[in-house]
């Protein structure tokens, strides 16, 4: 956060874990920049996660005035009930089974001019500015990038907008495993039926083979 045109002073904010509070100096215009957290992330499946947003602003402040930073919490990854990053995040409801590349969403960050607890009702509808946190995802599934009006689509999942999944910065927690069981089904399906083919292809030809023969004795 910086004075603009007449000082190049900033003050960062880095993840805490609950809000953080800035008292203005001196009346002024004040360009306010935010970073949304990423989802959870495992080093080898780094696609999985989805990015957080960047949002900037300017604001004319007065003296004395006091704003809330809430700095959103990267997600997590395992194979349980994961909770979501801080402030917003979506958490892992239904995790696919022994499968530890299941991602929670990251949480938003934004700026409010009221304080309170980062789900509380009155303090959300005082932010300033939000910067969304990015989607959540589950092995081969990559979530959402946040932004724009609407988040980025992942891979076989839905994006969230301004008034779903959910709205009013809450994110929404997931209801059913990703598709990769699904996947691992339609590929066991698959062989299953590529080896019945064979087996029909193989009696064909030992038939054709049969004829031929039978052909050739004539």
């Amino acid at each position: 956060m910086s004075k603009i045109e007449e000082t190049t002073e900033i003050t960062n904010f880095s993840y805490t874990g609950k809000y953080q509070e800035f008292t203005v100096e001196e009346d002024g215009y004040y360009k306010i920049e935010c970073w949304g957290a990423s989802a959870g992330q495992k080093s080898q499946f780094l696609y999985i996660c989805g990015r957080g947003a960047y949002t900037k602003g300017i604001i004319h402040l007065n003296k004395d005035e006091k704003l809330y930073i809430y700095v959103g919490g990267q997600g997590h990854y395992g194979n349980d009930t994961t909770a979501g990053g801080y402030n917003g995040g979506g958490k892992i409801l239904q995790p696919y089974y022994n499968d530890s590349n299941n991602s929670s969403g990251g949480g938003a960050t934004d700026v409010r001019i009221v304080d309170g607890e980062s789900d509380d009702f009155t303090s959300l509808l005082s932010r300033i500015m939000v910067a969304g946190g990015g989607g959540g995802g589950c092995h081969p599934n990559y979530g959402g990038h946040a932004g724009t009006i609407k988040a980025t689509t992942g891979s076989g999942l839905i994006a969230a907008t301004q008034t779903t999944g959910n709205k009013l910065g809450l994110g929404k927690s997931s209801t059913r495993v990703g598709r990769w069981r699904r996947i691992l089904w339609w590929r066991l399906k698959f062989k299953w039926i590529s080896s019945f083919w064979r087996i029909i292809l193989y009696i064909r030809s030992r038939r054709m083979q049969f004829n031929f023969r039978r052909f050739n004795r004539r």
